[in-house]
């Protein structure tokens, strides 16, 4: 590993030196001399003795070997949990984008987490939000996200495993049992779970079950196991959280740590976005931010939960921190008021409030719980201990300090917020929402709809992730998604062919240098008729677009140009971008080239797309799009949509009923019953840890109301992570890490303690004041 990360470091650094270039290949020649090296020592009769898990001060002075003091050894189990590490490496190194600096990050977050375990839940609660590239790479089944979590998972769960032999260290108070209920509600949920993806992946359409449409189609039959996914990886979350805590590691604090900075660059990326396609002050525009999450592409209320989530962390290291950290989380929480009211979500204001009204009252149950426990400031304690001055503010003020925080904490929101939300199209928003609801309403009546009669599909639903595909051929709403799938003719050519529909819009993210005059060709087919296209080149995030340029590209049926294949014809397009991307940085949006869907034409097939820097002879300079056959799939190409009801329910509640029918409907009851229990009880217990998981998973089921959420593996795993927090049972202090063995080490056999530098006592009997000593 040590290896691994000097030799990424060293050829990372050429980046920066003209006229070098990284070798990847020196990754591997590492690692080989290493593995030859310890050989040659072993050949040699040298041993090389690694043992990290010996604790400090161990073997030192009169005592056991180090050998006694180690852990088991490693044993099957570990060593084949180390196995996900060069699997995500080797995934992070064929992304289509930012392969070098994955690796490099990758390598540097697993040096630090086999240094200290409870890093790996901080990067993954930070990494919810801020690593998020399938804009730029295309991939939503299988994401940089997952291939963190396979690195950093097993590596921080191998260097905090239990101890197999007893050591003299302290170990932390034995953790009091899950109840067997809390155990039985999860796996029930988790069976639902997967007979959900099991069913779609059965029912699924036999022309998506190729290799081409696999992992890039919301039809394929692994779309249920891209959303069961998330509660795997939940799972192993949970597992490792489990495992610190064992270990006498506190993963708690570092959770927070990591949701707060993960909002924080959210709130950094909501600003860029505003300066870019609006402005921070215009609360006239109807522009609404979409923040880093890329699952915007198909609608949604993921960045408005996320906001709402990261501010329940936010409140909670409010409260409980010093002075200026509580300051910081305060500023934070008014950027956070802000960012929700931008997205103009309205059950994203609400969801945020719930948040605000939660953290008061966990604070003030704190309080009520903490009075109690004192009997109620009847003055039990020292009479002259409360006669000072500082006696009384630790006594009667400084308690109060945490109830000021969150109340200061929601006057701050609402001031951030208000600006926004009492211009004109925010109030126009709130003067729909009688008529939006009624949508909505019609919206689950059709849903519901499309189920299969029977038994069966009322007890385990239709499958996990299902509804695009069943919507799009039973629903009776007058607006259906528009058809796409990875095609590939008798020739071997492939190509993106394009059904009508509610548009889709196929966006690759194009380099700076395309603002200028550009000529764009492509080979368009369609059996029977002439075929036409809508592209454009926008300024543009997910939705909304600052300046568009637009081309129709149509074939009239004559011979194909020359070099196009048989059957297709070769069309081009000039296109003058000069006049997008002016503003300045860092105000300045992001360039995309647009493939729309047709809206009401038949089915047309793209191939060998291309955009090339137009001069005075004709186009000249490589081919600015990546991918552009289509031969790795829609690698660096990935969709977004204006209309999303084909894509969501709306309604977590209406969305578990389709997925996983009544079983699913129980079983997130019981979850949900078992938290719900489980935070009143830490609330009477004036235990207030609990704030943070019990006001997010408040805000997100509000959210999830009016929205699906968890039809995105990200979400599921934050949704369960939150309710297992929340439900589980009390736990005593633990120290932020394992307790350190005396120095020198106990000794195994009695040994005569020594005093140095003192005369030794003469014989006889010892004076009192040294015998009273």
């Amino acid at each position: 590993l040590s290896a691994v990360v000097l030799v990424l470091a060293l050829e990372a650094g050429k980046l920066f030196v003209a006229g070098l270039r990284p070798d990847p290949r020196n990754v591997l020649i590492a690692v080989a001399a290493v593995a030859l090296g310890r050989w040659l020592l072993g050949r040699a009769g040298v041993e090389a003795v690694a043992d990290f898990s010996v604790p400090s001060g161990a073997g030192i002075g009169p005592g056991p070997a180090p050998a006694a003091l180690s852990r088991g050894g490693p044993g099957r189990l570990p060593a084949l949990a180390l196995a996900g590490v060069p699997l995500a490496l080797l995934g992070a190194w064929s992304f289509p984008v930012g392969a070098a600096p994955l690796v490099l990050g990758g390598a540097l977050a697993l040096a630090w987490v086999w240094w200290q375990p409870v890093a790996a839940v901080g990067i993954a609660a930070m990494a919810l939000t801020a690593l998020d590239l399938a804009s730029w790479t295309g991939r939503y089944f299988w994401t940089e996200f997952d291939l963190l979590l396979l690195a950093l998972l097993p590596v921080a769960w191998y260097r905090c495993r239990a101890p197999a032999v007893p050591v003299p260290v302290p170990l932390p108070p034995p953790e009091p049992a899950v109840p067997l209920l809390l155990r039985l509600a999860f796996v029930l949920l988790g069976l639902s779970l997967v007979v959900g993806a099991m069913q779609t992946a059965l029912a699924a359409p036999t022309g998506l079950a190729g290799g081409l449409n696999a992992l890039s189609h919301l039809h394929s039959p692994l779309a249920g196991w891209r959303i069961v996914k998330g509660a795997c990886w939940a799972a192993a979350f949970l597992g490792l959280w489990h495992a610190l805590e064992r270990a006498g590691h506190r993963p708690g604090p570092v959770a927070v740590a990591g949701m707060v900075l993960g909002l924080a660059f959210s709130l950094g990326w909501i600003v860029w976005e505003r300066m870019a396609f609006a402005t921070l002050l215009d609360f006239e525009s109807d522009y609404r931010v979409t923040g880093p999450i890329s699952a915007q592409h198909r609608g949604g209320a993921y960045i408005e939960c996320s906001l709402a989530v990261g501010a329940a962390f936010a409140l909670a290291a409010a409260v409980h921190g010093r002075w200026p950290l509580r300051l910081a989380m305060l500023g934070l929480l008014c950027g956070a008021g802000y960012a929700a009211a931008v997205t103009y979500s309205r059950n994203g204001h609400a969801a945020l409030a719930v948040v605000l009204v939660m953290g008061l009252a966990v604070v003030g149950a704190a309080a009520w719980a903490r009075r109690r426990a004192d009997g109620g400031g009847d003055g039990r304690a020292d009479a002259a201990a409360q006669a000072t001055a500082a006696a009384v503010w630790r006594a009667r003020v400084r308690p109060l300090a945490p109830a000021a925080v969150a109340l200061g904490a929601g006057l701050l929101v609402v001031a951030a917020a208000w600006p926004v939300l009492s211009g004109p199209f925010a109030r126009a928003r709130l003067a729909d929402v009688a008529a939006d609801f009624e949508v909505r309403r019609l919206h689950w009546v059709d849903a519901l709809s499309l189920r299969a009669p029977g038994w069966p599909a009322a007890l385990l639903g239709e499958g996990v992730g299902r509804f695009p595909e069943r919507h799009y051929w039973r629903s009776q709403e007058p607006r259906r998604a528009a058809s796409h799938s990875l095609v590939r003719d008798t020739a071997g050519k492939t190509a993106l062919r394009l059904g009508p529909g509610a548009t889709l819009y196929f966006d690759q993210i194009l380099p700076r240098e395309a603002a200028a005059p550009l000529r764009l060709s492509l080979d368009l087919r369609r059996e029977g008729a002439p075929a036409e296209l809508t592209v454009s080149v926008c300024e543009k995030w997910i939705f909304a677009s600052l300046q568009c340029l637009t081309a129709v590209l149509r074939a009239d049926g004559a011979a194909p140009a020359a070099g196009a294949a048989p059957g297709w014809q070769r069309l081009t397009a000039d296109i003058d971008a000069r006049a997008l991307a002016t503003q300045p940085w860092p105000a300045r949006p992001l360039l995309k080239l647009s493939l729309h869907t047709p809206y009401d034409a038949p089915v047309v097939d793209v191939g060998r797309v291309g955009l090339r820097l137009l001069g005075a002879a004709g186009p000249v300079g490589p081919n600015l799009l990546a991918n552009g056959d289509f031969t790795a799939g829609l690698d660096r190409w990935f969709w977004t949509t204006d209309v999303d009801p084909p894509w969501h329910i709306h309604s977590l509640p209406v969305a578990v009923l389709f997925d996983q029918g009544w079983l699913g409907v129980a079983a997130w009851t019981a979850v949900l019953a078992l938290a719900a229990a489980g935070g009143w009880r830490r609330l009477r217990a004036g235990d207030i840890t609990v704030l943070a998981p019990l006001a997010a998973s408040a805000a997100f089921m509000t959210s999830g109301l009016l929205n699906t959420l968890i039809d995105e593996p990200r979400f599921l795993m934050l949704l369960l992570v939150l309710l297992w927090l929340v439900a589980r049972p009390l736990r005593p202090l633990r120290p932020s890490r394992p307790s350190r063995p005396p120095w020198p080490a106990t000794p195994a056999t009695p040994v005569t303690p020594v005093t140095p530098f003192l005369p030794a006592r003469p014989p006889g009997p010892a004076p009192a004041a040294a015998a009273a000593a």
